[in-house]
C-alpha cells in the first residue's frame, strides 16, 4: 500500500503510513492513550498479557475436560474425543500467543535492555521451546488420528527434540557472551556504591558501613 503523501511502500492492511505517520485508512483511529510510555513498560504489559492468556488457557482446559459430559465422549465415526480436541485446539491458541510473544520480545528486548541484547536472545531461545512443546500437545493428537503409526510419531518427536537441542545450544551461547559484560557491570557498580555494611564475624550481626565495633556483642570489626 503507498502512502499518498511520502509514497512510501507499506505493508497491506496498514492503517498508518510507518514512513510519515500519514492516515491510510478512512476508518482508522488513533490512540488518545499510549499503552506505555516506554519500551521497558511496553514489554512488561506485554509478558504479564502473554502470561495472564496462558494461565487463563489452562484454567479453562481444566474445566472443560473435567466436565462429567466431556469426558470419555467421542464423535461418531471420528477418531479422537472431545477430550483431546479441546486440548489440541487450547494447545494451538497457547502456540499462536507464545509466537506472537517471541515476536514482540526479538523486537523490544534490544530497546528496553540495549546494554543486554545477548540476555535477550536466551530468553528468546526459551521461548521457542515453549511454541514447540505447544505444538508438540497440539499437533500429536492430529498426528495420531490420522493413522500415523508408532514410527512416525518418534521420527516428530526426534524432530522437536534436535531443534530444541540446537535453540538450547543458541541460548547457552548468548549467555556465555552475555555473563562477562554482566559480571564486570555488576563488579563495577558493587565497586562504586561500596559496601552497604560490614557483618560480625563473632555473632553475624549486620553493622552499619563505617562501624568499627559489633552493635550487638562489642567484637572489634576492623583488624589492627
Amino acid at each position: 500500500m503507498e502512502c499518498p503523501k511520502c509514497q512510501s511502500e507499506n505493508e497491506e492492511g496498514s492503517q498508518f503510513c510507518l514512513n510519515c505517520g500519514e492516515q491510510l485508512s478512512p476508518t482508522a483511529t488513533t490512540v488518545s492513550q499510549p499503552l506505555a510510555r516506554s519500551p521497558r513498560q511496553l514489554l512488561g504489559i506485554l509478558t504479564l498479557r502473554a502470561f495472564l492468556s496462558i494461565l487463563g488457557l489452562a484454567v479453562f482446559r481444566a474445566i472443560l475436560i473435567r466436565l462429567p459430559f466431556t469426558q470419555g465422549v467421542r464423535i461418531p465415526n471420528f477418531p479422537i474425543t472431545i477430550e483431546a480436541i479441546i486440548s489440541s485446539v487450547i494447545y494451538f491458541i497457547a502456540l499462536l500467543i507464545i509466537i506472537a510473544y517471541a515476536r514482540s520480545l526479538s523486537v523490544l528486548w534490544p530497546q528496553a535492555y540495549p546494554r543486554y541484547v545477548e540476555a535477550g536472545t536466551f530468553l528468546s531461545a526459551l521461548v521457542y521451546i515453549g511454541v514447540f512443546v505447544a505444538g508438540y500437545y497440539a499437533f500429536l493428537p492430529v498426528i495420531v488420528a490420522l493413522g500415523a503409526g508408532p514410527e512416525i510419531v518418534s521420527w516428530f518427536e526426534i524432530a522437536l527434540l534436535i531443534i530444541s537441542i540446537a535453540l538450547l545450544a543458541w541460548a547457552g551461547i548468548a549467555l556465555y557472551r552475555f555473563l562477562p559484560s554482566w559480571l564486570s557491570s555488576l563488579r563495577l557498580s558493587s565497586l562504586a556504591q561500596g559496601p552497604a555494611g560490614i557483618a560480625c564475624l563473632n555473632c553475624g550481626n549486620i553493622n552499619a558501613a563505617n562501624a568499627v565495633h559489633c552493635s550487638n556483642c562489642g567484637n572489634k570489626l576492623v583488624a589492627d
